[in-house]
């Protein structure tokens, strides 16, 4: 059997469903397309002949098959649009057959046939003595009360019996009376006339009256009446009367009643219960409780009533939903439960768990569901399973920076996250560095010293905080935090936070879009932020200890390197001393004005050497133990080259070097000024040593729009190096050195601590040399950027 929505309109078949006649659609080649509930349930249907029209014909009404397959094949051939009927008599039963042409859009004509099963009292003339002697057995065996109420006279020609029971009265007395004169109450319905149209004179459209009434009885009983007839018109259309049916509705009403006052208290009960419930019929919403109005984000009852479920539904889940209901009410199974997502008023989506039960509404079967709204179980489940993995995670990597980005990728399960960073604060220091940065519109992640940024506004107060653009213009107005960076529409600064101690934040920040985050984003990363601070605390630990190890492993490889090259390149100076000092002191008086004057000269430079030496070993030590400070501020590039140029004017004088300086005088530097100062010396007296006179030192400086760094280069005229000595600079275990163009002796520890500094700042440094020719150091140093939020 073809599928009916390919050939009715769902309201049609809503609409033929509930009829009490047999309805069957059959197309042009007297095949069944449709058979409609009560086909379904009167009928004998062979499965294996359900769609053959002549076979259901047949098993059914086999005395007058011939008669019906003949009058339909007729019917189909007319090409009429008009509907046909007749009558047939199949044994005792008399059977009214309506044939009728549908037409679905532009689809090929259907057509349908309604069999009515009707008593034989249509070949009984009303006006015969047996017409009212048949009346009486009907109303006698059946309770009811037939009438016929004559319109010209306001009376009753008939009366069954049974009126007497209903009433109290006779037929006689009721005409004398009047019967609205018993009536103490009416209800009409939308397609009914009434008795008292007779005295008023009021005429509706419909055919049919269907009315109720409480009676007053002659024995002061009061009694609901329900008036069901049919008008009766002459040959001119005119009406002339009705003939219907009284049926004492009395104790009905009272079960409605009581039910009615039942089913108000489910409802009350129903709407005090925790869990959202609804039933279903015909795919249309008929109840609902409180509970589901306030999930699906609604005030008011009626505006869900009456509408399909479906529109509650995702596009994507409506077909699978579908398949669960239908499996619910053609299968009867006795309960499904399953997991969906609706989508409430405001569009946003409600995850909720379904228990889908079949039960009887108005004679039908239709669905109870009850819903458990787990939104927030959801979210819990969600959040719990990041913390397990990034548990798992911090338990199973050893690397501290994909442990970050594991981070990062976690936090994207449970919301949007396209800029993020991981904030730790020095208390000591008072600095915060940014170990994990990613940003689409900043890209500056260097250290930075505590101050008033929306990160420090966390870190100073110890709360969360989610900051719009109004709620930023009011901090900074009224001076808690300046605006540093680029402004974005939404910002969330959560604390970490471990043993009341505040170790940094996790920021996350929304350039475009202000709804991004709101208080329940909030909430989440604050449920998540005691366990990452946690868990960073004691990867930074092991971070720690693990480089500390790694730190004595080379301490003791360094310490060996280091005492070699102190007793080496002491060794040189100190026979020197040890030499010229015992020249003067058992020469002395053998000795010339001028060989004392030069010994005298030459011990005080063997003395400056190991002094200098000793200063170099002395910091670069310093260094290594962490007992230099390290604390940028803002310098100007140019400024910082001419201070350092003066100090070491007399070097240059004694060579008759010239210097040329390029730097633009707007560069400004994030930089520790102490060990700058140290990286620009070290360099330039290298430079000096290895110059020939009358040469020259360049030094400039470049940079373009965007830059994080700024390059500086030193470059000389002098000696140069090989492939061989360039290839020994920056190395502890092969420190280089040689003598200058005037003999200038060193250490080789001035270099290695430049490039050390310059590390230390996040910056690099490199070397071009040609033998002969001259020798550049390029390095570059972090420019003074405020971008950090």
């Amino acid at each position: 059997m073809e599928n009916l929505q390919t050939i009715l309109l769902e309201d049609l078949r809503s609409f033929v469903d509930q009829l009490d006649d047999i309805v069957i659609f059959i197309s042009e080649d007297l095949n069944v397309v449709y058979l409609n509930s009560a086909a379904l349930s009167q009928l004998a249907i062979k499965e294996e002949s359900s769609n053959i029209f002549s076979d259901i014909v047949s098993d059914n009404f086999p005395e007058s098959s011939t008669i019906i397959f003949d009058k339909v094949v007729s019917y189909i051939n007319s090409n009429s649009r008009k509907s046909e009927s007749f009558k047939i008599l199949e044994g005792e039963q008399v059977v009214k057959i309506l044939l009728k042409t549908f037409q679905n859009g532009d689809k090929l004509n259907r057509f349908y046939i309604t069999i009515r099963k009707i008593s034989p009292d249509f070949i009984i003339s009303p006006n015969s003595s047996k017409f009212e002697g048949f009346l009486d057995l009907i109303s006698s065996t059946s309770g009811d009360v037939i009438y016929q109420l004559d319109y010209s006279t306001g009376n009753y020609n008939y009366l069954s019996p049974g009126i007497l029971n209903l009433t109290g009265y006779t037929e006689a007395e009721i005409n004398r009376i009047g019967f609205q004169k018993i009536i103490k109450k009416v209800e009409r319905f939308a397609t009914t006339d009434s008795v008292l149209s007779a005295n008023s004179n009021e005429i509706t459209k419909s055919d049919w009256i269907n009315n109720q009434y409480q009676i007053l009885t002659k024995d002061n009983q009061k009694k609901w009446v329900d008036d069901r007839g049919k008008k009766i018109k002459n040959s001119d259309g005119k009406i002339i009367g009705i003939f219907g049916v009284f049926r004492d509705i009395t104790e009905r009403r009272r079960v409605f009643s009581t039910l009615a006052e039942t089913e108000k208290n489910y409802r009350s009960v129903l709407d005090l219960s925790p869990f959202s419930v609804a039933v279903l019929h015909e795919n249309k919403i008929v109840y609902a409780n409180k509970q589901l109005l306030k999930v699906l984000k609604y005030d008011k009852v009626e505006s869900i009533l009456g509408k399909s479920v479906l529109r509650f539904i995702p596009k994507e889940q409506i077909a699978r939903v579908t398949e669960i209901y239908l499996k619910v009410l053609t299968e009867q199974v006795p309960m499904i439960h399953n997991e969906e997502v609706l989508v409430d008023r405001l569009r946003n989506s409600v995850k909720v768990r379904i228990s889908s039960i079949p039960i009887y509404y108005d004679s039908k079967m239709s669905l109870l569901l009850v819903l458990e709204d787990i939104t927030e179980q959801v979210k819990a489940d969600r959040v719990k399973n990041v913390l397990n993995d990034i548990l798992h995670f911090a338990n199973t990597s050893s690397d501290i920076n994909e442990f970050y980005q594991y981070i990062h990728s976690s936090i994207k399960k449970l919301m949007k996250v396209d800029n993020i960073f991981i904030a730790l604060y020095d208390k000591k220091n008072e600095m915060l560095t940014f170990p994990y940065f990613v940003d689409c519109v900043d890209s500056d992640n260097l250290p930075i010293k505590s101050g008033k940024s929306l990160t420090d506004y966390v870190i100073r107060t110890k709360k969360s905080h989610l900051i719009d653009i109004e709620e930023d213009t009011r901090l900074r107005s009224i001076g808690e935090v300046d605006l540093i960076g680029s402004p974005s529409q939404i910002w969330l600064g959560v604390p970490l936070i471990i043993k009341d101690e505040i170790i940094g934040a996790i920021v996350l920040q929304d350039y475009d879009n202000k709804n991004t985050y709101s208080e329940e984003e909030k909430e989440i990363l604050e449920t998540i932020s005691y366990t990452l601070g946690q868990v960073i605390e004691n990867k930074l630990i092991e971070e720690e200890k693990k480089n500390l190890i790694e730190e004595l492993k080379n301490s003791n490889y360094s310490k060996d390197k280091f005492f070699s090259i102190i007793s080496h390149d002491l060794r040189g100076p100190f026979n020197a001393i040890l030499g010229y000092s015992s020249l003067l002191k058992n020469e002395y008086e053998t000795l010339s004005k001028a060989e004392v004057t030069q010994f005298i000269g030459a011990l005080h430079q063997a003395t400056y050497n190991v002094f200098k030496l000793l200063n170099d070993l002395l910091e670069y030590s310093r260094f290594q133990l962490g007992r230099i400070d390290y604390n940028p501020t803002k310098l100007n590039l140019k400024l910082m080259i001419v201070m350092n140029l003066q100090t070491l004017q007399g070097n240059f004088e004694k060579k008759q070097i010239l210097t040329e300086v390029n730097i633009d005088e707007s560069i400004e530097l994030l930089a520790d000024e102490q060990m700058l100062n140290s990286i620009i010396q070290n360099l330039l007296t290298n430079a000096v040593k290895f110059s020939h006179e009358n040469s020259k030192i360049f030094l400039s400086a470049s940079t373009n729009s965007g830059d994080e760094f700024v390059s500086v280069e030193i470059r000389d005229q002098g000696v140069g190096m090989t492939e061989d000595e360039l290839s020994k600079i920056f190395k502890l275990d092969s420190v280089f050195t040689k003598e200058g163009t005037s003999n200038e002796s060193g250490t080789g520890f001035g270099l290695l601590l430049v490039k050390e500094f310059i590390e230390k700042h996040g910056g690099k440094i490199s070397v071009n040399s040609e033998h002969g020719k001259g020798t550049s150091f390029i390095f570059n140093l972090p420019l003074y950027k405020q971008s950090i939020t």
